[in-house]
């Protein structure tokens, strides 16, 4: 994300830029390859197939209410990034989850999260995925490169 289109206010906590130095000094090799084109490229491969696999597409005219609170947490977050939505065909529990890809925010619902959030919880959700985006798009995506490493 350039710097340029930083939201006022939001950046990374203490703790997560200091466990990204760490692992960019103490683990330099494992960060190169996780910070590598290659890496990358499997890593959206492997996300396009999951969504594809275990899930399914909410499109914007049937769930155009979705869409717009996608549109007002962007707006307020002071974003720009094409938002997707998934429902998850498996039953895990309640719950959203962010799959990344660059340029692209998915948003997989999990369970009927969605029936039970009035206006203001969906957009509190919403507003915490798109963080998550934020966040792993943040100094030339090394926050992401530090997620994929850890996990």
């Amino acid at each position: 994300m350039a710097e340029s289109q930083k939201v006022a206010g939001l950046e990374p906590l203490p703790y997560q830029r200091a466990l990204k130095a760490y692992l960019q000094t103490e683990d330099g090799e494992l960060w190169e390859w996780f910070a590598s084109d290659k890496a990358r490229d499997q890593q959206a491969e492997a996300v396009r197939l999951d969504l594809l696999k275990s899930t399914y597409r909410l499109d914007s005219d049937a769930h155009a209410a979705l869409y717009q609170a996608a549109d007002l947490a962007l707006s307020r977050l002071e974003m720009r990034v094409e938002v997707t939505f998934y429902q998850a065909q498996s039953d895990s529990g309640l719950n959203a989850s962010l799959a990344f890809l660059p340029g692209q925010a998915h948003i997989v619902l999990h369970g009927t999260v969605v029936d039970l959030l009035d206006e203001d919880e969906l957009l509190a959700v919403l507003g915490h995925e798109l963080t998550h985006y934020y966040l792993w798009t943040d100094s030339s995506g090394e926050y992401m490169v530090a997620e994929r490493l850890l996990s």
